[in-house]
């Protein structure tokens, strides 16, 4: 049965259990500054009277004595509170209006939905700022391909008269830098037609920020001529999910959807996360699943990661059929910081949950930005689990020039062991994977020539030598494989102790030759492959 706002009368009296909630919860906060009432009521400047009601429950603390409350205990503390904690103090301040003074809950939560609006602004604001880094790092990379094209060029003709074999590779390898170039380009003309779209986002999301402050205005109008007393009954808290299902049922036969997003929205701001999968089951199985995704976004964008673990732990028991992983972790990596990410994989990664941290760092090496990926790894630090990742994100998609990327900003930043991991996932990969050593080739060829060494030289330091022949034998396969092959060969002829343990794997593996220089290697690996084609 609703409930009918609580009077001043009722509030003065400690009658609503709401207030008094939030009373016992800011008296836990100030019993921890050691001061009494009378000396902190001096410090924010207020009457003793005032904090005393506040603390006892007998008044709605104002949203500024709370926050400078919540300060307070943080200095007193030496170490900011935690944001589940934070959030249940701002959910039972909300839940005290809500009921005493329904009206100016609905403005704090309009006030919310302002405020949510410019962080949006801000967000886009950086990702534009982004995209214009970037377009100037590929616009740099996009002048040194021309640069080499035409040094290609030159080459070519100087050495028109040499051997037809020489005239060949030449022509191959400006055909590659032109195919690089050509990329490059359709690259930085996406990222400046993507640029223009952000543009338009950031123009709507002001646009509808500057809406919630006027409506935000209008609601505070609004609030001084209903402050006498009004509204109707608000819904009773602490709603049994069967009944609110049922109501929900109800509003979708008489085609009430806004009811029926209201009661969803409310929903995944309040219900456990045990309650959310009920819900999120019988939205399925009303063949609504488009809600029940919305639902899942919701709680992951706006409630704690306490509860965004545990409904992640809990969703398998809705089926196969039914399955919103996907859903979860897309929107995780669209709206999570890497550290959350990393606490909800540290989460997961039990006995019973350890699947869905694996399936979570997948996630992240499929789609993740480069940055936030490195970030994240970083915070794992485990680098069998990036191996695993790598591989399974692989399956799917082989990018080579991402996962050298990736390796290259966790070297950066000091991780060579995740570095190292990273590449030894991709030597792996570049030999199993349907046209791996392809689009190994393709990625290399992109880069510049001081990145290729710089891989090259990375390459050779973690690759073993069954791994490393593995993948000069796969690139010696390729028909525009060969010269990638001899950079690295080259890379290894330099590299101290290298080319000795590379040349005994050799003599191992191609019985009976017994190949003593690289040379004598790369002739054997090319002579291999040319009798494959025969």
């Amino acid at each position: 049965m609703d409930r009918p706002p609580a009077n001043s009368s009722a509030v003065e009296r400690g009658e609503v259990p709401e207030v008094a909630e939030l009373g016992n919860t800011l008296t836990g906060l100030f019993n921890t500054l050691g001061v009494s009432q009378r000396a902190y009521a001096v410090r924010v400047t207020l009457d003793p009277s005032v904090v005393s009601r506040y603390l006892r429950g007998q008044r709605v603390a104002t949203e500024d004595f709370v926050d400078r409350l919540i300060r307070e205990v943080e200095a007193r503390l030496g170490t900011p509170l935690q944001e589940a904690a934070r959030a249940r103090v701002r959910d039972q301040r909300l839940a005290a209006l809500r009921a005493t003074d329904p009206a100016l809950h609905e403005l704090e939560t309009v006030r919310q939905e302002a405020a949510h609006a410019r962080r949006t602004v801000a967000r886009l604001g950086r990702e534009q700022d982004a995209l214009h880094d970037r377009m100037d790092r590929l616009e740099a990379e996009l002048a040194a391909a021309n640069t080499e094209l035409e040094q290609q060029r030159t080459d070519w003709a100087r050495d028109q008269t040499a051997a037809r074999r020489r005239e060949l590779e030449l022509r191959a390898a400006a055909e590659r830098d032109r195919g690089a170039r050509e990329a490059l380009e359709a690259e930085l003309a996406r990222l400046r037609a993507h640029l223009a779209d952000l543009t338009a986002l950031r123009a709507d999301a002001e646009s509808r920020c500057r809406a919630l402050e006027d409506r935000v205005l209008g609601l505070e109008e609004e609030l001084g001529a209903l402050r006498a007393g009004r509204g109707g009954p608000e819904e009773e808290p602490g709603l049994p999910v069967a009944v609110m299902l049922d109501r929900v049922s109800a509003h979708l036969v008489a085609g009430e959807l806004r009811e029926v997003t209201r009661a969803l929205d409310a929903a995944a701001w309040e219900r456990p996360a045990d309650e959310l999968v009920r819900i999120l089951a019988w939205l399925v199985e009303m063949g609504a699943r488009h809600r029940a995704e919305w639902m899942v976004g919701l709680v992951c964008e706006y409630r704690s990661l306490d509860v965004v673990a545990e409904l992640g732990s809990r969703l398998p028991a809705l089926g196969r059929e039914a399955a919103l992983d996907r859903e979860l972790l897309s929107h995780l990596m669209r709206t999570g910081t890497p550290q959350d990410l990393a606490r909800l994989h540290a989460a997961w990664s039990t006995a019973q949950d350890g699947h869905r941290g694996a399936g979570l760092l997948t996630e992240a090496v499929r789609t993740a930005k480069g940055a936030d990926l490195a970030a994240l790894l970083a915070l794992v630090d485990d680098a069998g689990a990036t191996v695993h990742a790598v591989h399974k994100a692989s399956r799917r998609d082989f990018q080579p020039r991402r996962l050298f990327g990736l390796a290259r900003r966790l070297s950066e930043q000091g991780h060579e062991a995740l570095a190292a991991a990273v590449l030894t996932a991709l030597v792996d990969l570049t030999k199993s994977e349907p046209g791996g050593a392809a689009a190994f080739v393709q990625a290399f060829g992109a880069l510049v020539p001081s990145r290729r060494a710089d891989l090259g030289d990375r390459i050779v330091a973690v690759a073993t030598p069954p791994r490393m022949l593995l993948l000069l034998d796969a690139l010696y396969g390729l028909r525009n494989g060969e010269r990638v092959a001899d950079e690295l060969l080259a890379r290894v002829r330099d590299a101290e102790g290298a080319l000795p343990a590379l040349l005994a794997e050799a003599r191992e593996a191609y019985p009976p030759n017994e190949p003593e220089t690289a040379s004598e290697l790369r002739e054997l690996l090319l002579l291999t492959y040319v009798r494959s084609e025969l």
